[in-house]
């Protein structure tokens, strides 16, 4: 009886206690609440942070005081994961160690002050400045000797502005300008007489009826139509072409480098590569400052100018908008043919043959002179590498010329 008893009150206590199994949402609260202790440890961290700042400056024993009870309670919780409870205690100990520092410098005796001589202190340096020109003069002659003249021109341009006063600078800086001057002036009366006797030899070349007989290879039809496919334009080069000759107004006060090819490549909606190694050669950064003004121009006159200030230059290669050196560029061009004989070609029955090949050479001369003048007029020789004459064997023209050239050649000769 009495075990029946026992029993019974035993049942009745396990009913009214409940179940002895924790409640499911009892764990998700205690996580919630770790949750919630950490993140207000993380921002009892950052406040001590920011108000340490803002007394550190004038007060560093109270910006101490502050992170060193954000430490302590860093030190205490445990609702933090290791890893970012090591970052934090990282970040205060580092504020703890400058204004530590701070202190001991203000407490620190002021060291007394050194006795100056100021004619002794200008003869110092007037002498550092004397040897820093002397180094910088030789350095320019070495520049031009090596025929880097750009190179040497900026470092003058630069030495004149930090020595405004300088004799001896102002003196170098004349004579530099004054043979630069004489060497353009011999260089361009070269051009002229090499270019001179070139038209007269090609005029003369042009003019020479062909006296051979001229057989075309048996598989000529394929090679003609092979040659009028290469030379169509992919979409993506008509836009490269269509961007560039689109018209632009800029003013480049002094930016970055960089920031203007960006601005560029917003524009054009098309990229343009520079590769570090070009502009390590010229000695160009992206820190550069830029300066250009022009008003409803081409983006192409845009982007020469502003390449060519730098020393630089830019090719169409692999369907992109790609910088080179000047001299890179010209070693990109390509020599292509261009067949003109249905535009040149004249057979007026009411005049002899000599009179009809007479007419021939004065079209072949005039189509010749409008493809110089209306195409990239500068890139032609002698202002650029770019050369063109006529085959009368083939009756074509064979250009030299920038891929950017040849694409514009494509869609007006073909």
């Amino acid at each position: 009886m009495t075990r029946v008893r026992g029993f019974a009150v035993l049942s009745l206590a396990l009913f009214c206690a409940g179940p002895l199994v924790a409640q499911p949402d009892l764990l998700e609260q205690a996580k919630l609440r770790q949750q919630v202790e950490a993140q207000r440890v993380e921002q009892l961290v950052t406040d001590a942070d920011k108000n340490a700042t803002a007394v550190g400056r004038t007060d560093p024993a109270r910006a101490i005081a502050i992170l060193q009870a954000a430490l302590d309670t860093l030190e205490a919780d445990t609702s933090l994961p290791e890893a970012k409870k090591a970052t934090l205690k990282r970040k205060v100990e580092i504020g703890l160690r400058a204004y530590q520092g701070r202190t001991t410098d203000l407490t620190r005796p002021a060291a007394p002050p050194l006795v100056v001589d100021p004619r002794r202190q200008g003869e110092e340096r007037d002498l550092r400045d004397a040897t820093q020109i002397q180094r910088q003069m030789q350095e320019i002659r070495d520049l031009r000797a090596a025929g880097k003249t750009f190179d040497a021109n900026r470092l003058q341009d630069d030495l004149r502005r930090r020595y405004p006063d300088n004799p001896t600078i102002a003196l170098a800086g004349t004579i530099a300008s004054r043979n630069q001057a004489l060497a353009d002036a011999r260089q361009y009366d070269n051009q002229r007489d090499n270019a001179w006797g070139a038209i007269q030899r090609d005029i003369e070349k042009s003019s020479t009826p062909e006296a051979r007989d001229y057989n075309l290879p048996s598989n000529w039809v394929e090679l003609s139509k092979r040659r009028s496919q290469a030379t169509q334009l992919t979409k993506t080069e008509r836009a490269i072409l269509e961007a560039l000759n689109t018209p632009v107004s800029v003013d480049f006060n002094g930016e970055k480098f960089d920031e203007v090819i960006k601005y560029l490549e917003k524009v054009m909606k098309q990229p343009i590569i520079v590769p570090q190694a070009v502009l390590a050669e010229v000695q160009v950064t992206s820190e550069t400052p830029v300066k250009l003004k022009t008003d409803r121009v081409s983006m192409r006159t845009v982007l020469k100018k502003l390449l060519a200030e730098v020393g630089l230059a830019y090719v169409i290669k692999d369907q992109t908008i790609q910088v080179m050196t000047t001299r890179g560029a010209a070693e990109t061009m390509s020599t292509r043919t261009y067949y003109v004989g249905d535009l040149v070609t004249v057979v007026d029955l009411r005049f002899g043959p000599v009179a009809n090949q007479f007419q021939m050479i004065e079209n072949v001369n005039r189509l010749m002179a409008m493809v110089v003048q209306s195409v990239d007029p500068n890139s032609w020789w002698p202002n650029g590498g770019g050369r063109i004459s006529f085959d009368p064997v083939t009756m074509s023209f064979v250009v030299r010329q920038s891929a950017e050239v040849h694409m514009m050649l494509g869609v007006g000769l073909r």
